[in-house]
């Protein structure tokens, strides 16, 4: 089948930025397309603006914010829009955080468990409303 590629999927919120990535990760490791029980997961990474002054906003003033990017649970054949979806949730629990400068880092592990299960979840709970 090989590994499923897309173009940058992200979600921006004034100074903070989560992306996905697909990084060849599977359940154990590497993504082994060759083993039918194995399934390419994608990462997601946080981001803020520096805002030094010095920048115009383009991609070189985004940082990687440290321990901010983890392995999820999410299949990397998950639709678009799903996984804007899932940027969103992503967004609604990590962004205070950054704007406070607080450590992200054992949210973001305990989001790595993120689904695409997890819309209808918000869904229902009124915790994720689609306009």
């Amino acid at each position: 089948m090989g590994l499923l590629k897309f173009d940058s999927i992200d979600i921006i919120h004034n100074d903070v930025r989560i992306e996905w990535a697909n990084l060849d990760e599977g359940k154990n490791g590497k993504y082994d397309e060759n083993d039918p029980n194995d399934i390419n997961m994608l990462r997601f990474y946080v981001e803020s603006l520096n805002i030094d002054g010095k920048g115009d906003g383009s991609e070189d003033d985004w940082e990687q914010i440290d321990d901010a990017s983890h392995c999820t649970q999410v299949p990397a054949n998950t639709t678009n829009f799903e996984l804007y979806l899932l940027l969103s949730i992503l967004m609604s629990e990590i962004y205070q955080k950054v704007v406070d400068c607080k450590s992200i880092n054992e949210l973001c592990r305990q989001l790595s468990l993120i689904h695409p299960s997890w819309i209808n979840k918000r869904c229902r709970t009124g915790m994720l409303r689609l306009a």
